[in-house]
């Protein structure tokens, strides 16, 4: 299990590129036994609310399916740096055409 993956809020940071991975650790977290819970920029967490909360984003990123008017400010602006983050680090010939429309609409919202 990766330890270095974080979940928090309002949405994770995403500083790797394997999505899956992330999904699937953050996935057996939730197959733990654990009343109080560390995360990495919040207080403890006493439920899984915030977990799953994480994996849904998680996985509507991985199919850039990601309902941008749903977001608050604070979620746009941690999904803006996602964006950013995966943009400048997935390769060209790695994208879905899904993604490089996310990207472009995502350069839109920003510079609104």
């Amino acid at each position: 299990m990766r330890t270095d993956l974080a979940f928090e809020s309002p949405l994770p940071y995403v500083y790797n590129t394997n999505v899956v991975q992330y999904i699937e650790t953050l996935k057996s977290y939730l197959d733990l036994d654990w009343d109080v819970m560390i995360a990495s920029h919040d207080p403890p967490l006493h439920d899984k609310t915030l977990l799953e909360k994480n994996i849904k984003y998680l996985t509507d990123l991985q199919s850039w399916k990601i309902d941008i008017a749903s977001l608050t400010e604070g979620e746009l602006h941690q999904h803006i740096n996602n964006i950013k983050y995966l943009e400048d680090n997935i390769n060209d010939s790695q994208l879905t055409k899904e993604a490089r429309q996310h990207f472009d609409d995502m350069k839109k919202v920003e510079h609104h």
